[in-house]
C-alpha cells in the first residue's frame, strides 16, 4: 500500500509472509500488509543470497526481474 518493495530469501516462504504481516519484523511493520509480488526459486542458499543481494543493489536490475518472475512461478521445490 506504501510503494515500498521488500527483498528477502527464506525457505519458507509462506511462513516468512506470515512473520511479517503479523509485525513480528521491525522493518517490515510499519507497512502493513505484505503482498508477494515476484518470487524466484534457487538451487542453493548461496544462490539466493546473491540473488537477494544484486536485486537490492540495483534498481533497475530489481524492476526488470519483477517482470521475469511472477508470483505464479513460487510453485514446486527449490528455494525461494
Amino acid at each position: 500500500k506504501c510503494g515500498r518493495i521488500y527483498i528477502g530469501q527464506t525457505i519458507n516462504l509462506e511462513k516468512r509472509l506470515a512473520i511479517h504481516n503479523k509485525g513480528q519484523v521491525k522493518s517490515t511493520q510499519r507497512d502493513l500488509p505484505w503482498l508477494l509480488i515476484a518470487c524466484e526459486r534457487c538451487e542453493t542458499r548461496n544462490q539466493a543470497r546473491w540473488k537477494e543481494f544484486n536485486l537490492k543493489k540495483s534498481r533497475g536490475k530489481r524492476l526488470k526481474w519483477l517482470e521475469e518472475f511472477p508470483t505464479g512461478l513460487c510453485t514446486g521445490g527449490g528455494k525461494a
